[in-house]
């Protein structure tokens, strides 16, 4: 049975809280992935940052992954951001193609 899973980003990345600057212009969000998911580009107030994914050790042979960006970040939310300023998540595989993205 293959369980490696068809290419997923399950959910949008989430601000990290360490470390917890409030004088830092930027945020660090980290995500995760599954299936043939190499790179992860987010784009958050109009800026896109990209990153490789990090293979994570998993029972079953799936194959999972996760990820972590530098965006800047907003004023109005306690956070610097909240989860409707990401405008996309876009995941590709090893050859540049997008195999999944959230909008």
């Amino acid at each position: 049975m293959d369980t490696v899973g068809s290419p997923l980003l399950p959910a949008k990345p989430l601000p990290y809280p360490a470390p917890l600057d409030p004088q830092s212009r930027e945020i660090i969000l980290v995500g995760a992935v599954r299936g043939a998911v190499t790179s992860v580009s987010v784009t958050m107030f109009g800026q896109t940052a990209t990153a490789a994914v990090h293979p994570l050790p998993a029972t079953g042979g799936r194959q999972v992954g996760a990820y972590a960006v530098w965006l800047p970040r907003g004023d109005a939310e306690s956070d610097g951001m909240n989860l409707a300023d990401i405008t996309a998540v876009v995941g590709r595989d090893a050859a540049g193609q997008i195999v999944a993205q959230l909008n």
